[in-house]
């Protein structure tokens, strides 16, 4: 008789054990299947919160160096207002050199300024902000809020290459302070832009070539800022800039010099953040650090975090009781078997087969418990996930509320470039699957754990001497 043959009639007359091993091995194949759904669950959610996080950087002050450098009041230092101040060929230079690294899409050095006007009205819902305008200004035809999608062109066109490169008095407003003003696309506007309250103004005369309304969520109390954005060529800025005062000294006016700040890199994928950062860091200027959204996305990823540190914890944990108890369990179906072993060592019967015999019979039990387990480790995954995720979220609401949205936000979120991730977010993404990939992953575990469980009950089958057994 085969050895495959003993095999099976060896599982059909032992039916209490055979359940006995399938049992054990369904229970521990549950608590497995659902450490390795809910992983992998966290592990897709946190790839795709990360697919979520808005892939661009700037540049800000370091401000925790410049502190250590010169002081609480760095702000009153001539050294430090010297040293931090780049010239425009210099930040074109710094620009270009981390624009050329591969991780880059798209990037804009941009001067920027806030500006105040007498008879040219700005648009006001009652924000305290709603009396100032801001001036933003593009080294490229397209400002950057147009391919990220925070603005929206709805009339006109974007800048030319000529009017970037030359001075060119245009401007691109938004729908509503345009509505305000009765402007309409190609109209002319003028300007009475002034320092200081009840300063002596400048005029200017641009023609408004195009029309947008702002994008997407805006920070709370910062909503009119947006309709108040006036987009313009940087050398427009620079050369207004000028007129109200010296580029050497912004601090008496309502403007500010090009600058850091206003330096934005699109990147392509927002997991090439960090290879940007590492990239770039030899070209950073003293003083100046990158500023992403990596803090927003590793608070709402933390529930993540901890929930794939648990699964781990448990799949570890389980595999090694596994391994025992399983060991043990089949040694002692095996002692149980010593006369059967000895008889088919005593008619000849080769180690190898009785192996295989055991093996196989193991085998069989093990595919149909692992099976049967995959899918009810998954159900009962799915209910404890739920629990222990809604019990992160609430902590993390908790937390926020706390130590407020402020604490986790960075320059790109004033700029309107937030990460578009929110607990509710994760409630959504999250789910627990149950697809190729953790069916391998438990079949793979699940049969390694098995086979590990064999050796050493199939280390006592191979001493067995047939004398011993059978006197």
């Amino acid at each position: 008789m085969s050895f495959i043959k003993r095999a099976w009639i060896s599982i059909i007359r032992r039916p209490s054990k055979s359940i006995i091993l399938l049992l054990i091995i369904f229970i521990l194949g549950n608590i497995i299947a659902g450490a390795i759904s809910i992983r992998q669950g966290a592990l897709s959610t946190q790839i795709a919160l990360q697919k979520k996080m808005f892939p661009a950087v700037v540049l800000e002050e370091d401000t925790v160096s410049v502190i250590e450098d010169y002081g609480n009041k760095y702000y009153e230092n001539e050294d430090y207002l010297n040293n931090i101040q780049l010239g425009y060929d210099e930040i074109t230079e710094l620009v270009k050199k981390l624009g050329s690294l591969p991780q880059v899409e798209y990037y804009n050095y941009s001067s920027s300024a806030i500006a105040t006007t007498k008879s040219f009205k700005p648009y006001n819902n009652g924000n305290l902000y709603s009396t100032y305008f801001d001036l933003a200004g593009t080294c490229n035809p397209e400002h950057i809020d147009f391919p990220t999608n925070s603005s929206k062109l709805i009339e006109g066109r974007h800048f030319t290459q000529d009017e970037i490169d030359n001075l060119s008095y245009v401007a691109i407003i938004s729908k509503k302070l345009a509505d305000t003003n009765n402007l309409t696309c190609n109209s002319t506007m003028t300007m009475d832009i002034q320092t200081v309250e009840d300063g002596n103004p400048i005029f200017v005369d641009l023609k408004v070539v195009g029309i947008f309304e702002p994008q997407g969520e805006v920070m709370e109390g910062l909503e009119d800022n947006r309709d108040n954005q006036i987009y313009m060529p940087n050398i427009l800025i620079d050369k207004i800039t000028k007129d109200l005062d010296s580029v050497a000294d912004f601090s008496s006016t309502g403007l500010t010099s090009p600058n850091l700040y206003d330096i934005v890199f699109l990147l392509k994928d927002s997991s090439q953040i960090d290879a940007f950062e590492q990239s770039g860091q030899q070209y950073l200027p003293k003083y100046y650090t990158w500023a992403d959204n990596k803090v927003s996305y590793e608070f709402f990823a933390t529930p993540m975090e901890s929930m794939k540190w648990i699964a781990s914890v448990v799949l570890l944990a389980i595999i090694g009781a596994a391994i025992i108890i399983l060991s043990l369990l089949i040694t002692l179906f095996l002692r149980d078997r010593r006369h059967e072993i000895g008889i088919l060592l005593a008619i000849g019967e080769r180690k190898i087969k009785i192996v295989g015999q055991i093996v196989l019979e193991i085998a069989l039990i093990s595919i149909i418990a692992i099976s049967l387990s995959l899918f009810s480790g998954n159900i009962l995954s799915s209910a404890v996930s739920d629990k222990m995720l809604n019990d992160q979220i609430t902590a993390q609401e908790e937390q926020l509320e706390q130590i407020g949205y402020m604490s986790i936000s960075s320059r790109l979120d004033f700029m309107g470039y937030s990460n578009d991730i929110s607990s509710e977010d994760l409630r959504e993404i999250y789910k627990v699957p149950l697809d190729v990939n953790v069916i391998c992953l438990y079949y793979i575990i699940g049969i390694l754990t098995v086979i590990i469980s064999t050796i050493i009950p199939l280390i006592y089958v191979t001493r067995l001497k047939p004398k011993k057994i059978l006197m």
